[in-house]
């Protein structure tokens, strides 16, 4: 999600040759918010933050954020 913007993603999707019976419009593909994020961990931060604050979660529970590393495939706790 670090290296693509919507734009980019719709024009590749749009450049793609769609499979038998499985067109989708290029205006279907225009409205999808794909939410691309440039600071994986503060996404991580504020992803863990909403969820510790939500009514829906009960007050004792453990949240953790954390973050995998396609690259070498370290794992690292952010939260």
């Amino acid at each position: 999600m670090l290296t693509f913007h919507d734009d980019a993603l719709r024009s590749k999707i749009k450049a793609s040759p769609p499979k038998p019976n499985n067109r989708v419009s290029d205006a279907t593909i225009d409205a999808i918010a794909f939410l691309p994020f440039p600071e994986l961990e503060k996404s991580v931060k504020d992803d863990v933050e909403f969820l510790k604050e939500h009514p829906l979660v009960i007050a004792d529970t453990t949240i953790s954020g954390w973050v995998w590393d396609v690259k070498d495939g370290k794992i690292s706790r952010v939260v």
